[in-house]
Order: C-alpha cells, then sequence, then structure tokens
C-alpha cells in the first residue's frame, strides 16, 4: 500500500523548469531502480554548487536536500583536490514516479532508465500509483 502523497500538478510548472530538471538528472543525475525487494526506487542529483539544488527543492517539492560527505583527498600541493558535494534526492514510490511521468518528454540521455523504471512502478503498483 502506498502513502497517500498528493498528486503533483505539473501543468503549473512552465517548461523551462521541467526542461532545466530534466537536464540535471541527465548530466548531474542517477535514477535507482531496486534489484531486492526492500529497497526503494529513488532519483538522485548531486553537485558542489548547493544553489543549483536548492532551486530544485524550491521548485520541486517531493525532495530533499543534503550534504553527500567524501574522503578528502589532496593533491600533490596540499590542496584539497574536490569541493563539497550537495545532493538533492527524491526516494519513495509516488514521488519518483510523478518526476519521471512529468520529466519523460524531456529527458535524453536518462530517458531509457526513466522509462524503464516508470514500468517497473506500474507493474508492481498499477491504479495506486494514480
Amino acid at each position: 500500500m502506498l502513502k497517500n502523497y498528493p498528486i503533483f500538478d505539473w501543468s503549473s510548472v512552465p517548461e523551462w523548469k521541467r526542461g532545466y530538471l530534466a537536464g540535471l538528472i541527465d548530466g548531474e543525475g542517477s535514477i535507482i531502480i531496486p534489484k531486492k525487494k526492500n529497497l526503494r526506487v529513488g532519483i538522485y542529483i548531486a553537485n558542489t554548487h548547493v544553489g543549483v539544488l536548492e532551486w530544485c527543492l524550491r521548485n520541486f517539492p517531493f525532495g530533499n536536500l543534503r550534504l553527500v560527505k567524501r574522503k578528502q583527498r589532496y593533491s600533490s600541493d596540499g590542496k584539497i583536490k574536490h569541493d563539497i558535494c550537495y545532493q538533492f534526492y527524491s526516494q519513495g514510490t509516488r514521488n519518483v514516479y510523478m518526476i519521471l511521468v512529468g520529466l519523460l518528454p524531456y529527458l535524453i540521455i536518462k530517458k531509457e532508465k526513466a522509462e524503464e523504471c516508470v514500468g517497473f512502478l506500474e507493474n508492481k503498483y498499477g491504479e495506486e500509483l494514480r
């Protein structure tokens, strides 16, 4: 049984915002389909610019933001090799389904993976998703 979250209305989101979020998923994101029973589907976007991910959070109310702790590596001159990384993520069946269905027309690189995830969720949950 799925939690009864409200259905997100994509009609209120301008096309450029849908395209921008799809571009972030295509370029910086991951779509996770569980291979084990107890794992959840998820969408993740990682970036070192927290402002981009805060924009995601403000415009798409079905996600969270977290700091991703990475092991610090240093170059030969003692400088840190990479910046702090942040992650916008959305988990949960209905959230992921709503995001992917709304963004399918805009995805390019991850379109096939998104279609696979949507099919997986529809096969598993059917009408409960709507």
